[in-house]
């Protein structure tokens, strides 16, 4: 069918924005993290008082993801720091969403645009001054070039990451702990959205993830 014919070749042109894409979804978040003091999930709150050095941390690696600068190596500190928080602080599950997102940039790296793309290009072209003192470019080259192989299973570690983390708030948060998300509905007034009960509300967002 042409229709279908076309329309994935216009979802295919978008390819190399994914990597722009899923820096956004973790970088604003982390930023977000980091400034309202808490750990990947609102669930796990800092102390009162907050530690400087892990708000530093979630800020610094948020807008490094933003940027795109040194993605794989943000993305590794990232993951590492994520799973650090879970061993010790079971609650930060509600954000499982970030493994997937971690590992995909750790496969695709910054894309474009990004801050990496940027200076591999000036690098790596000939007679310029930065190409001469930067011997990062090189690095990058080199992970792209041995991620390559990988990439083909981004969009499988992306759909099974998302479905396991909306399995689990699906059951753990809502279905089996109503009383946290009628707090939700509550306070956001989403009866007023849809008018039903809100035990209705919870069973429908628990069902539908």
């Amino acid at each position: 069918v042409q229709d279908v014919v076309f329309l994935r070749e216009v979802l295919a042109s978008y390819d190399d924005l994914i990597p722009w894409m899923l820096r956004l979804s973790v970088g604003l978040p982390l930023v977000g993290a980091g400034f309202i003091g808490y750990l990947f999930s609102p669930s796990v709150p800092f102390e009162q008082g907050g530690n400087q050095i892990i708000r530093l941390l979630l800020i610094g690696l948020g807008f490094l993801t933003l940027f795109g600068l040194a993605t794989r190596i943000v993305s590794t500190i990232g993951l590492l720091a994520y799973l650090g928080t879970l061993f010790t602080q079971p609650n930060a599950l509600l954000a499982v969403e970030y493994i997937p997102c971690f590992l995909a940039l750790m496969v695709l790296g910054g894309g474009r645009p990004s801050a990496d793309h940027m200076l591999q290009q000036v690098a790596s072209t000939e007679g310029t001054l930065y190409g001469r003192i930067d011997p990062v470019h090189r690095l990058k080259q080199y992970l792209d070039e041995s991620t390559a192989p990988y990439r083909q299973y981004v969009p499988l570690i992306l759909r099974v990451g998302m479905g396991v983390s909306f399995i689990y708030l699906g059951l753990v948060q809502k279905l089996a702990n109503p009383a946290q998300t009628l707090q939700v509905v509550s306070k956001y007034d989403l009866t007023q959205v849809v008018p039903v009960d809100p035990g209705l509300w919870v069973l429908g967002a628990g069902f539908a993830e």
